[in-house]
């Protein structure tokens, strides 16, 4: 039942396992942030890297991608909002 899909599941689920452990901006940022201020501020810097994480994550799961990509003038809101 499974079979002709299979591969291609394996496939992304790697992908995914990849860009899961591989370190981006964010980690190397509170990397630095603790080994050149403190590890207070590299544990704040870690919470809000969360926090954002958390929020842009809520925001997908509620449909924001495709309400964006359906009214692509909604993004400069979001841009405005969240420099605000």
């Amino acid at each position: 039942m499974l079979d002709p899909y299979l591969t291609g599941i394996l496939l992304a689920y790697g992908v995914f396992m990849i860009g899961m452990f591989t370190p981006g901006p964010n980690i190397l940022a509170v990397i630095g942030t603790s080994m050149s201020i403190g590890r207070t501020e590299g544990k704040a810097l870690a919470l809000g890297v969360a926090t954002g994480t958390f929020c842009w994550s809520m925001l997908t799961a509620l449909g924001l991608t495709a309400l964006v990509s359906t009214y692509a003038s909604i993004m400069v809101l979001l841009k405005v909002v969240g420099a605000a």
